[in-house]
């Protein structure tokens, strides 16, 4: 064999692995990437807000909340610690788990939050209504009174990871 044909060989075969190998690790993480990234999202949006907010004027921040949430299709709320909504901006069609209930989930998570030793809460829920797994995530502002909470859903990829399955 020649030295041209073996170093193609030795290409072809790195090459078909290499798509194996990027393939299975799509098929296989997918869905833990997507949740990390919906999580990191959430982390980003409420620092992002917490640092633009104002003790002095609270409802300053409600333009900043209302781009985030769009953005991104959250729903998020700025509570101060007696449950009194301050701004509320809901991007997930008033489904939303913290605009749902009358606010009365709304005061549930303001309580976990509060009784939280890190005074923070990150929880994966499950939607009753629609069946959609959805993050929640509460947090008290630091230096203040006031609570932020934001949901957004895992978006179902499932046809997707059929598609990249259905590949080879």
């Amino acid at each position: 064999m020649t030295l041209r044909a073996t170093i193609w060989i030795y290409f072809a075969v790195f090459t078909v692995a290499m798509l194996m190998f990027l393939w299975v690790f799509q098929v296989l993480s997918l869905d833990q990437y997507y949740e990390f990234s919906v999580k990191r999202n959430v982390t980003m949006a409420s620092n992002l807000i917490t640092q633009n907010f104002s003790r002095s004027n609270p409802t300053a921040v409600a333009s900043l909340v209302e781009d985030i949430a769009y953005k991104n299709k959250m729903t998020i709320a700025i509570t101060d610690r007696n449950g009194n909504v301050i701004t509320v901006s809901d991007f997930m069609g008033n489904f939303s788990v913290i605009t749902s209930d009358h606010g009365f989930r709304l005061f549930e998570y303001r309580n976990r939050v509060l009784m939280s030793s890190t005074s923070t809460i990150m929880e994966t829920i499950v939607n009753e209504r629609f069946e959609t797994t959805e993050i929640l995530y509460g947090a008290l502002i630091p230096q203040t009174t006031y609570m932020i909470f934001i949901n957004a859903t895992f978006e179902p990829i499932d046809s997707t990871v059929d598609i990249i399955k259905d590949q080879f």
